[in-house]
């Protein structure tokens, strides 16, 4: 359902980690379509050193979920409203000790059997 305050608990959650120090990355994705989520991707790999502006926006995404996987750095990526989750099936985030995913639906279950 919308408007239950799923965003509003994840973002509650980040706020967290980072009063805690317990993160040194966050990407938070508004996950509406599968080119949002490359484009966030891309923009968090610019951020972060990895891609240049004439990187295209699919290769800094590869690039960021690649360094996700490797580093040490404690990381969170939210991926809101992911209503579709075949928008994510290629750009899902590495699993890592040192990361985590969260994600937001209004789709029950969405992420049981189609993520990741």
């Amino acid at each position: 359902m919308g408007g239950v305050g799923k965003t509003q608990l994840a973002a509650r959650f980040a706020r967290q980690l980072v009063e805690r120090r317990q993160l040194d990355l966050l990407v938070w994705v508004t996950a509406s379509s599968r080119d949002a989520i490359v484009a966030r991707y891309a923009e968090a790999a610019t951020v972060l050193g990895l891609a240049g502006a004439s990187v295209a926006d699919s290769d800094a995404a590869t690039r960021l979920l690649a360094w996700l996987a490797h580093t040490e750095r404690r990381w969170l990526v939210v991926l809101d409203n992911l209503d579709s989750p075949a928008d994510a099936a290629m750009w899902w985030p590495p699993m890592s000790v040192a990361g985590r995913t969260l994600v937001t639906s209004r789709v029950r279950g969405a992420c049981q059997m189609n993520c990741g």
